[in-house]
């Protein structure tokens, strides 16, 4: 128990230094990108004057140095305030609040349609190995995980949203609202989980105990599910977590596409108004959720496994 401990807070400690570089990148990005946020602030209106512009520079702080305003930014999130958004002029830790839930949402949907056909295709390509449907699936496999997902966003929404107008094709109004983004992000998830269970149940099924329950007239289902399917599961788990994590930034076109009212979209709208505390409040979101994600995926390891000790 005491490694585990130690573990748990070697890794968070280790996350420390990660928020401090995703924040410092954000902020020199968004120092190179061409525009101005006080126009966005105030409109652009032809009867500004210099005086105007100077004064909400200095209310927003960009009138300090680089440095000064980092060094704010960083004491604001030690504090537990992110600041307020310029373009929606509402604190940025009330709009990500709202915007949160949606996505976790979306994602949640998506991997859980990634699994009911990965995990499954899966196994029964590797128990038919060099068969007609184990090729069959090896190839969808690649060819679903190497499609853009706002590629596949837009050829769904124009099938089935706009030429057979069966499923809606933007908001979040009612859960057929769902299907389709979900969908878009759940075949790129269904893809890589079709060929990573894949992969391990081939090194499980060769193993000896594996030819021992063959021996002794089992049949495969049960080999399949109590046997190969619970050994080969930590490496997918590992593929889950990584996934969860790439859907929170892979999710950024595909709720824009769909006007989901998600993180995604409301990134992508900070970035187009350079509404840079809303842009760096989910950046820094997007990177404690990812390393919390992992260190759960790293966590649970040895309750699936317990012949893996934490030290």
């Amino acid at each position: 128990m005491a490694n585990f401990g130690r573990y748990v807070a070697t890794r968070i400690l280790l996350a420390v230094p990660v928020f401090f570089g995703v924040s410092l990148i954000a902020f020199i990005i968004q120092k190179i990108t061409p525009g101005d946020p006080v126009l966005t602030a105030l409109g652009i209106e032809p009867n500004l004057t210099p005086a105007q512009l100077a004064a909400e520079r200095e209310i927003l702080g960009l009138n300090a140095p680089a440095y000064v305003q980092y060094l704010k930014f960083v004491e604001r999130i030690l504090q537990g305030n992110m600041g307020n958004s310029i373009f929606f002029n509402l604190p940025v830790s009330t709009l990500i609040s709202q915007a949160l839930p949606n996505t976790l949402i979306l994602i949640t949907a998506a991997m859980a349609i990634g699994i009911a056909a990965g995990v499954p295709l899966g196994t029964f390509s590797a128990f038919r190995n060099r068969g007609k449907i184990d090729g069959i699936v090896r190839v969808g496999s690649v060819f679903a995980s190497s499609l853009p997902d706002f590629w596949v966003g837009l050829i769904l929404a124009l099938i089935f949203g706009y030429y057979l107008r069966l499923l809606p094709l933007a908001g979040f109004h009612n859960p057929q609202s769902i299907i389709l983004p979900a969908v878009t992000l759940g075949i790129g998830v269904a893809g890589v989980i079709t060929r990573v269970t894949r992969s391990t149940m081939m090194d499980v099924i060769n193993l000896d105990y594996i030819r021992a329950a063959k021996a002794r007239g089992m049949s495969q289902r049960i080999i399949m599910l109590k046997y190969a399917l619970r050994n080969a599961i930590l490496p997918v788990e590992t593929v889950l977590g990584l996934q969860f994590g790439y859907l929170l930034t892979g999710a950024f076109f595909v709720e824009y596409i769909y006007a989901w009212p998600g993180l995604g979209r409301l990134t992508v709208d900070a970035i187009t108004n350079l509404d840079f505390p809303l842009v760096q409040g989910s950046l820094l979101v997007v990177a404690v959720a990812y390393v919390l994600i992992n260190l759960i995926v790293d966590v649970t390891y040895g309750y699936i496994n317990p012949r893996i000790h934490l030290s």
